[in-house]
C-alpha cells in the first residue's frame, strides 16, 4: 500500500504510485488512447486464451481417449498371456525348464554371492559388496500382442523370474537374503499397449535401445530368444572382464551352433567376443518338449564360473574394441541372426 501523502508519478522500486483525489461532479474517465490500449490488450488476451484453451482441452481429451484405448488393449494382452501361461504350465514344459536350469542357476548365484562376499571382506574401506539385487532382461521378444510364440517366450521369462525369486542369496553369511528382482524388456517393435501390458505383469520397458550393450552392476539373467548373433556379441563386449562376466547368465541360441556353422574367420569378423568365450562358457541345453516347437528350439543357458574366468591371462581382457553400432534407429541390432537349429 502506498503512502497517501505521496504525489502521482513517484517511483517506488520501479512501480509508479498513483494517488487518487475525491472530485465533485462527474468522474473523469480514462483517456481515449489508454482506453483503446486497454481494450486492445483485453481483446488480445481473450483472443489468445480463446485459441489456446480449446486446443488444450482437445489435446487432453485425445490423450485421455488414447490412454483408455491403450489400457483396454493392454488388459486383453494380459488375458492372452494368462491363457498361454496356463498352456505352458499344464503341458509340463515349465517343469521341464525348471528341472533343467534351477540347479545351474542356483550354482551361478552362489558363486557370484561368494565372490561378492569375498570382495567385501577384502575391502579395506569396509563397505559391503553383498548381493541383494537381481535383474532379468528380456531382449527381442517381438510383438506378444499378436504373436503367440512371443507370448510363450514372455511366459518363460516370467517363469524364470519366479524361479530366481525363490533362490536364496547367500555368500559367507549364515543367513540367506531374499533377492530384490527388477525385470526389464526391450524390443523396438513394442507398442504402447504392449509396454502397458508389460507393466501390468511387472516388467518395465527400457527407455532406450541399448543394442545389447548393457553393462551389469548386479547378477543379471538375460533372456534373448532367437536373437541375432551380433546382439549376443554386444552383450558380452559390454561385460568383458572376469568380474562382470561372472555376474551374467543368459538363455538364448546355443552359442556352439555358431561355432559349428561359421568359419573361424567369420566368427572373428562378426562376433569376436562370442568366439572368445567358446572355451570359457558353461552350457545347459533347454530341452524342447513344448508343442509349439519354434518357440524354444536350440535354446541353452550360458554361464561363466569364477574358476574358468580366473585362469585366463590378462591379455584376453586388455583388448576390447567396441562392436560397431547398428544402422537405423529402429533396429534392435544390425546384422542377421543364425537360423535356430533343432
Amino acid at each position: 500500500m502506498g503512502d497517501a501523502g505521496a504525489g502521482a508519478g513517484d517511483d517506488d522500486e520501479g512501480f509508479t504510485r498513483v494517488t487518487t483525489h475525491k472530485r465533485r461532479g462527474k468522474s473523469r474517465g480514462p483517456s481515449p488512447s489508454s482506453a483503446a490500449s486497454s481494450s486492445k490488450s483485453s481483446s488480445s488476451s481473450l483472443s489468445a486464451r480463446g485459441q489456446k484453451l480449446p486446443q488444450q482441452q482437445q489435446q487432453k481429451q485425445e490423450e485421455s481417449v488414447d490412454d483408455a484405448a491403450v489400457k483396454v488393449a493392454a488388459a486383453e494382452i494380459v488375458r492372452q498371456y494368462e491363457r498361454c501361461r496356463d498352456d505352458l504350465v499344464s503341458s509340463g514344459f515349465a517343469r521341464v525348464v525348471q528341472d533343467a536350469v534351477q540347479a545351474p542357476l542356483s550354482e551361478w548365484l552362489s558363486d557370484v554371492c561368494q565372490s561378492s562376499a569375498d570382495a567385501s571382506s577384502d575391502n579395506s574401506s569396509g563397505s559391503s559388496s553383498h548381493v541383494t539385487e537381481l535383474e532379468l532382461v528380456l531382449y527381442g521378444v517381438g510383438n506378444f500382442a499378436s504373436s503367440r510364440q512371443s507370448r510363450y517366450q514372455l511366459v518363460l521369462f516370467l517363469t524364470l523370474a519366479k524361479l530366481l525369486a525363490e533362490v536364496p542369496l547367500q555368500g559367507n553369511s549364515t543367513e540367506a537374503a531374499t533377492p530384490t528382482l527388477k525385470l526389464w524388456m526391450y524390443d523396438p517393435a513394442h507398442t504402447p499397449a504392449e509396454i502397458c501390458a508389460g507393466k501390468l505383469l511387472g516388467v518395465e520397458a527400457l527407455a532406450i535401445n541399448e543394442q545389447g550393450k548393457r553393462a551389469v552392476q548386479c547378477p543379471t539373467l538375460f533372456y534373448m530368444p532367437h536373437c541375432c548373433l551380433e546382439l549376443y556379441n554386444n552383450m558380452l563386449w559390454a561385460n568383458w572382464g572376469p568380474v562382470s562376466l561372472r555376474r551374467i547368465a543368459f538363455i538364448g541360441n546355443n552359442l556352439s551352433s555358431y561355432a559349428e556353422a561359421l568359419t573361424d574367420r567369420q566368427m572373428q569378423t562378426r562376433c569376436r567376443y562370442v568366439a572368445a568365450v567358446q572355451p570359457l562358457v558353461t552350457r545347459t541345453v533347454v530341452p524342447n518338449t513344448f508343442h509349439f516347437r519354434t518357440a524354444f528350439n536350440n535354446q541353452a543357458l550360458h554361464m561363466f564360473s569364477s574358476a574358468s574366468l580366473g585362469s585366463q591371462a590378462a591379455s584376453l581382457w586388455s583388448e576390447r574394441p567396441e562392436p560397431p553400432a547398428a544402422e537405423g534407429p529402429s533396429e534392435l541390432i544390425a546384422g542377421r541372426g543364425l537360423v535356430a537349429l533343432e
